[in-house]
């Protein structure tokens, strides 16, 4: 069985490993979402071999972009999984994170990690992961020296949790992201624009997150067809890698 489906993985630790990454991973056609990013749930991209989902989380009463709420009627206190605008769709949070819950309760021997572009609390978060039963994974990174895969799926800290807000030391286990990864840039029109410059996050960081999408009004499965298929992907991940001197991690 492995770990992350290989034998050889179990001896590899967290930072030394890819991870599959889904952006706005909630966003999928499946659920009827106006203009999604991903054909798939949640659910059927990790059942894919996805281990790691980009999810944006809002309250209800937020305002948008246009300054309008973002979910006027519904529960204040249920928070929501969306992106940008909730009107376009909107998934509970709890609802969500029980997805991710059931398939580790399954799959004994992966290790996912979540990348959340937040505008909640910290109280927010943990009360949704408690309400999930998904607290029990999770991992909390204490030292330098990242544990294998081997010895987190032995522990049963499967889930690794990263948030774009600095860290509140009474949840050491929601991290910064940007304490722990960096980026290339993500918003490029046409693929001439995507480029292996840093972005957000120290290049000396252990986590390199290489964006690989083309940004449009709405999902567009003409646009990912250009950079998210091979020979152009395997060659942009080469070209990076080599800029930075370090794996492609997500």
């Amino acid at each position: 069985r492995g770990c992350n489906g290989k034998a050889h993985l179990c001896d590899r630790p967290y930072n030394q490993a890819r991870y599959v990454t889904t952006h706005n991973a909630m966003s999928s056609s499946t659920d009827n979402w106006i203009g999604p990013n991903q054909h798939l749930d949640v659910p059927a991209q990790l059942n894919l071999g996805v281990r790691a989902l980009m999810l944006d989380v809002w309250e209800p009463s937020d305002l948008n972009q246009f300054n309008q709420i973002q979910a006027p009627g519904d529960d204040p206190e249920i928070i929501l999984l969306c992106h940008a605008l909730c009107a376009l769709g909107k998934q509970p949070l709890v609802e969500g994170l029980s997805e991710i819950a059931d398939f580790l309760d399954t799959n004994r021997d992966e290790v996912v990690t979540i990348i959340f572009e937040s505008y909640i609390s910290f109280e927010q978060t943990a009360a949704a992961f408690e309400a999930a039963d998904l607290k029990k994974y999770t991992y909390q990174h204490d030292g330098e020296a990242w544990p294998t895969l081997g010895q987190m799926i032995d522990a049963d800290t499967r889930l690794v949790v990263f948030q774009d807000v600095a860290v509140d030391l009474a949840y050491p286990w929601l991290m910064y992201v940007w304490g722990h990864a960096f980026e290339n840039p993500y918003a490029a029109a046409v693929p001439e624009d995507l480029s292996c410059n840093a972005n957000r996050g120290d290049v000396t960081n252990d986590l390199f997150i290489h964006n690989n999408f083309l940004t449009n009004i709405f999902g567009s499965p003409e646009s990912a067809e250009q950079v998210n298929s091979n020979p152009f992907l395997k060659a942009r991940i080469i070209e990076c890698e080599a800029f930075h001197a370090t794996m492609a991690k997500f």
